[in-house]
């Protein structure tokens, strides 16, 4: 949801200048945050963890998703409202580097679903989409996205794995920025990243989580 929040950011700070940075790490974003360096931080993490101390650093929670997985279209599993992990246990898998502890905490869910994994592989987005949408593989993703083309989003049964975003800035930063215009920005980027995912709406719908 980083766009989105970008995007919001400008509507909610008219004429800042807003510049991003992309450190692969949260360790990274609160050291560059605890430096002044950046202003505010959005991380990912996974949903036992919480983002790394750092002096100056305040965060707060904006959502919690549960991770989904990414197949071919063509796929048995395509068509279905959910599937389990240890139905894909067979399945190659793939994941981008910046999810940080993703690779643990997946092979920890596998080994409760009572299978190990053949492998968690390393991609960044248009090469996973790639090997997915040749049958290849199947990737772990955040939902909130559009589905490219040949390939769709199905949401693990039970949500074994799930995903919170916290946004952090220095105890400082309300003297440079409005740090509720902030805030607000970050939970509308995640409103429009569930409205505009079809298959999330109706997970929680299916759930009784849509509000």
């Amino acid at each position: 949801m980083g766009g989105l929040f970008v995007n919001q950011l400008h509507i909610a700070i008219p004429g800042a200048q807003v510049t991003t940075v992309m450190p692969h790490l949260a360790d990274d974003v609160a050291s560059r945050l605890a430096r002044g360096t950046i202003d505010v931080g959005l991380v990912g993490m996974c949903s036992d963890m919480s983002p790394p101390p750092a002096g100056e650093v305040a965060w707060t929670r904006v959502c919690t998703d549960p991770m989904f997985v990414l197949i071919d279209e063509h796929h048995p599993y395509a068509g279905k409202p959910e599937v389990s992990l240890a139905e894909l246990a067979e399945e190659q898998w793939l994941c981008v580097p910046s999810h940080g502890c993703l690779e643990e905490c997946f092979v920890s869910a596998c080994v409760r679903a009572g299978f190990t994994p053949r492998g968690m592989g390393e991609a960044e987005w248009t090469t996973a989409v790639d090997q997915v949408r040749a049958g290849r593989a199947v990737a772990l993703v955040e939902p909130g996205q559009l589905d490219p083309p040949g390939v769709v989003t199905v949401p693990l049964a039970g949500a074994p794995l799930r995903r919170t975003h916290y946004l952090g800035w220095r105890h400082d930063a309300d003297l440079r920025v409005d740090l509720e215009a902030v805030e607000g920005a970050a939970h509308r980027a995640h409103r429009d990243a569930v409205r505009r995912s079809p298959q999330y709406e109706q997970w929680l719908a299916m759930y009784g989580m849509l509000g």
